[in-house]
């Protein structure tokens, strides 16, 4: 069976289908045009496809502020919109995280920093800021956590039209930490109004880097890491949050404490995972827990940075991250297909020579409209300047999985026609070729036996 491609191509072989290694045949990327990015997190509107990105810019005298970029051509180019920026006396606006709710309203959590005098005196509020036309212009809507201690790592998430879900830390204590409470809030109108505080475990006040992820029926999930423990706590509410209960612990492999831990998930399916890794760290181990069947487990995925993940709908867990390796930057791409028993080697996705990193806590990796993933990271390759991948799930299963460990493809790489000849087989084989836009650009049934 004969195809002839217009481009030099790598093919990879997965399953008993053919799919193509995106970043050896140039995937989409684009600049959004930003200096040196700590983190950043992006999301798109389920109503019309916007993307919107909120990043947190270091200046040369390490002030931050927030950046607002909007995309509405699937991520090709982007337009600055807005942005937060310090006060009088304040260093920093650090910490920026974007949702999105079912209606299409975009919401924008950030962290404000008061500096006292002395020190023990800091506060950091947690502001909401909102758009309600596409992510074009934005207000505040309300500032669930003000004057009182800290507020460490809010993450938010959303749904329905206007119905917000907010996670911190609350630090008391500073800059020495007494206590770090995992806490809960939310509001009903667009983030205008919040509950009071709930202390998710009030056992456990050493927490850190907590995050959210949707579960099965409307279950909302929470896993967070401890400063004092090598312990990853998860958490889960079937009443949208108004009670929570431990659901799972799980413990770093190797020992480490103070994992941010981010919760993977898709309510279609019954498994979650949850990968954790150290903030602020370039090379640090990346873990991956899960729980299958009632049977937990931890294991090192590899060492690196900013790690990422998501489960598609076809149940397939994709994870991306950060590597520094004698001098070259990449970004590395891995799955299971397995419910996170076991992974793929990793990926190069994108490659260039290290020049700058800014260690922050998280990148953003989000499954698009159009199926395909959208990665918003910060280039070492280009002192950190914010960018986005966008790429072809490299793996997609089919009905029924077959071994293809006999699978020839010749010659590879090519420049015009190759060969894929495959193992005697005992039933018709679909062989599909994907482009990096996820187009088929070749699909064809082989019949039982056909050789080549």
């Amino acid at each position: 069976m004969i195809y002839l491609i217009r481009c030099i191509y790598t093919i990879i072989l997965l399953t008993i289908s053919i799919y193509i290694d995106a970043n050896l045949f140039g995937q989409s990327i684009s600049s959004l045009g930003t200096g040196e990015i700590v983190e950043l997190e992006s999301v798109q509107s389920s109503v019309t496809g916007t993307l919107v990105v909120s990043s947190m810019e270091r200046d040369s005298n390490s002030k931050t502020k927030v950046l607002i970029h909007r995309s509405t051509d699937n991520g090709f180019s982007w337009d600055f919109v807005d942005s937060i920026v310090p006060l009088m006396g304040g260093s920093e606006v650090p910490d920026p995280v974007i949702t999105s709710d079912d209606s299409g309203n975009f919401y924008i959590a950030n962290m404000r920093v008061n500096n006292g005098i002395p020190p023990s005196l800091t506060t950091v509020d947690i502001e909401v800021y909102k758009s309600s036309d596409d992510g074009q212009n934005w207000v505040l809507a309300g500032i669930p956590h003000i004057n009182n201690s800290i507020a460490d790592y809010p993450q938010i998430i959303a749904k329905g039209d206007g119905e917000l879900f907010l996670v911190y830390s609350y630090l008391t204590g500073f800059p020495l930490i007494d206590d770090a409470i995992l806490t809960f809030k939310k509001s009903t109108d667009g983030g205008s109004t919040w509950t009071a505080g709930i202390e998710i475990d009030a056992d456990s006040l050493r927490s850190i880097g907590a995050d959210f992820s949707w579960f099965a029926n409307d279950t909302l999930l929470i896993s967070a890491g401890n400063r004092d423990s090598s312990l990853i706590h998860c958490y889960a509410s079937s009443d949208l949050g108004d009670t929570w209960n431990e659901i799972q612990t799980f413990t770093i492999p190797n020992g480490e404490t103070s994992h941010l831990a981010k919760p993977i998930s898709n309510p279609l399916y019954s498994y979650y995972g949850v990968i954790s890794h150290k903030p602020h760290s370039e090379n640090t181990p990346i873990a991956y827990h899960s729980e299958i069947n009632g049977i937990s487990k931890s294991q090192i995925i590899d060492f690196g940075a900013y790690a990422q993940g998501y489960i598609t709908d076809d149940g397939i867990i994709h994870l991306v991250y950060n590597k520094r390796e004698n001098g070259v930057f990449t970004i590395r791409y891995l799955y299971s297909n397995d419910a996170g028993v076991t992974f793929s080697s990793p990926i190069s996705i994108y490659t260039g020579t290290f020049v700058d990193s800014e260690f922050g806590e998280y990148q953003s990796l989000i499954y698009g409209n159009d199926g395909l993933f959208y990665l918003t990271f910060c280039d070492w390759s280009d002192n950190s300047a914010a960018k986005t991948l966008t790429f072809p799930p490299l793996i997609t299963t089919s009905v029924k999985k077959a071994s293809v460990n006999n699978l020839q493809v010749f010659p590879n790489p090519t420049s015009g026609v190759f060969r894929v000849k495959l193992p005697n087989h005992q039933q018709k084989v679909k062989i599909r070729i994907i482009d990096f836009k996820g187009n088929i650009v070749e699909e064809s049934i082989v019949a039982q036996n056909d050789q080549t």
